[in-house]
């Protein structure tokens, strides 16, 4: 088992809390502390730029750096990010332990559709826990955009809802008593977000990159189960 702590720079206090958000979230780190008021100097199109960025200090296990890196891309808005990875070389036994407690993905689950198959995982919410607890489900796939959506036996209301996911986010939609897979675009989405026809609750998130469900057609079946 190795440790690492993973500096992240962002260009405001607030997008550094919205990364933060989404690494502990996304059980990929189990504390980020943000330092904001950070002068920064570096060489950026051909000359010295200066400015006012947050630090972020995330603790995590090194396995799960390089889908920090792939999760940090997908949110941050500069072009080139910071995500450096330094060494932890000892620690508290205590607090290590509790950084594995908190990075470690319990509910692991399998979704085939299309041909394909594919690795996600179900985070902690009372939704979720629903979710986990009807696998596994086989359904028939309907597509709006970019996103996947297909009914579930689920029955949850809104729950700390979203009105724009992570590409990537599984999420549940009370409205329709619906799972939803978001790999891109969606109608009502502004830019690249991925927006949802309205709020959802994010129950995981899809390991690797989502844009592999692209080739999936209406009519698919799918079948989301434990594993």
């Amino acid at each position: 088992m190795s440790y690492v702590v993973v500096l992240i720079t962002a260009g405001s206090r607030e997008e550094a809390h919205r990364i933060a958000d989404t690494l502990v979230s996304h059980r990929k780190a189990a504390c980020v502390n943000v330092v904001p008021g950070v002068d920064s100097l570096y060489w950026w199109q051909g000359r010295v730029q200066t400015g006012e960025e947050s630090l972020l200090v995330v603790k995590t296990r090194g396995e799960l750096f390089p889908g920090i890196v792939d999760l940090v891309k997908k949110v941050h808005s500069y072009e080139v990010p910071e995500v450096i990875a330094l060494p932890v070389i000892d620690g508290n036994t205590d607090y290590l332990a509790w950084i594995v407690k908190e990075t470690q993905m319990e509910r692991g689950i399998k979704i085939t559709v299309g041909g394909l198959e594919v690795r996600a995982w179900l985070n902690e919410t009372d939704t979720a826990s629903k979710v986990w607890e009807v696998l596994p489900i086989t359904s028939t796939v309907s597509l709006w955009g970019d996103e996947i959506y297909f009914s579930t036996p689920v029955d949850m209301g809104l729950e700390d809802e979203k009105e724009v996911v992570n590409l990537g986010d599984i999420a549940y939609w009370p409205q329709g008593k619906a799972i939803c897979l978001f790999f891109g675009r969606t109608p009502a989405s502004q830019g690249e977000e991925s927006r949802p026809v309205s709020p959802v609750n994010v129950v995981g998130q899809i390991e690797g990159d989502p844009r592999i469900l692209k080739g999936v057609k209406p009519g698919d079946k799918i079948t989301i189960e434990r594993g």
